[in-house]
């Protein structure tokens, strides 16, 4: 019998059993500048933000739970979704989250700590037979991919890419008018000689992505309805990146009422303003130098 994964948040939902039947589900694979995990940062302090502002006095949008393996790395810290009026509150964030909007059918998996580097298959069956236990309508996959193993046609366009299994090929056409390309071969890689096997193609291709690919395979093997998003970026202030691989997301999935327009997806190094930044990234790069040092 499997291990458990998922643990609900008892004091939230006051239930074991949680129904998750027909949502979309949108989660990130710790990636090249985590900016899939950034982006459900960006998600998930706007959908907290949209139900908090909201004339309802019950919030659509809260944590339903926990996912718990010893595959993941433990880790614990303060709220970093909330905003920064209410984050000195104290409520614990740990490894891996999961969260819930019932009004727009939305389930976010932020996850905060690495997985072990020889348990990443393990840890991707368990997410994927966690799948299947609830029949999610949609499952996004938010992963990033190393930009310096680009080829030079990789250098024009829009810089994500696309994996669909075959029960959602419907998105393609809705990529493809926004300019986003699947998944092209790795670059030329005969520099190895004998060394190049089908596994480092495999490897090539998806280069810095986590277990995105992992992901994506089983999901198909499991006739999963699952796609996965790859941004190019390099390591560094990834924000931009995940703002615009927020944007794409809000073209598939109706994350807010007024998403940005398509434009949002190009080359911006600005955050748009439908976006709300959590608490938790006022301090990336720490306090700011004190003005007695100059």
């Amino acid at each position: 019998m499997a291990a458990q994964l998922f643990y609900p948040d008892l004091a939230t939902v006051g239930t074991s059993h949680v129904d998750l039947t027909n949502y979309t589900l949108i989660l990130p694979c710790e990636s090249v500048g985590n900016v899939g995990q950034l982006c459900i940062d960006l998600l998930g302090a706007t959908l907290l933000h949209q139900a908090a502002t909201a004339s309802s006095k019950h919030t659509s949008f809260q944590r339903i739970g926990f996912l718990h393996s010893s595959a993941l790395l433990p880790a614990a810290g303060n709220d970093a979704l909330a905003p920064a009026s209410v984050a000195s509150q104290g409520n614990l964030c740990t490894a891996a989250e999961v969260f819930r909007d019932t009004s727009r059918k939305i389930v976010l998996i932020q996850q905060r700590a690495p997985i072990v580097k020889s348990r990443r298959r393990e840890f991707a069956t368990a997410l994927t037979q966690w799948f299947t236990q609830h029949e999610f309508a949609k499952i996004l996959v938010l992963a990033s991919i190393d930009a310096n193993i680009r080829r030079d046609s990789q250098l024009v366009g829009l810089p994500f890419r696309y994996l669909t299994s075959p029960s959602m090929m419907h998105l393609e056409t809705k990529l493809g008018s926004l300019g986003v390309r699947t998944v092209e071969p790795a670059a030329d890689l005969q520099f190895l000689g004998d060394r190049v096997t089908e596994k480092t193609k495999q490897r090539a291709m998806f280069a810095g992505s986590g277990i995105a690919r992992i992901l994506f395979e089983q999901g198909v093997m499991m006739d999963l309805p699952i796609a996965v998003l790859f941004k190019f970026c390099a390591e560094g202030d990834n924000r931009a990146d995940a703002a615009r691989l927020a944007s794409l997301v809000s073209q598939l999935v109706t994350v807010v009422d007024a998403p940005p327009p398509p434009s949002a997806i190009a080359d911006s190094e600005e955050l748009p303003a439908v976006w709300q930044s959590p608490a938790s990234w006022h301090a990336v790069f720490g306090a700011p130098a004190a003005a007695s040092l100059f």
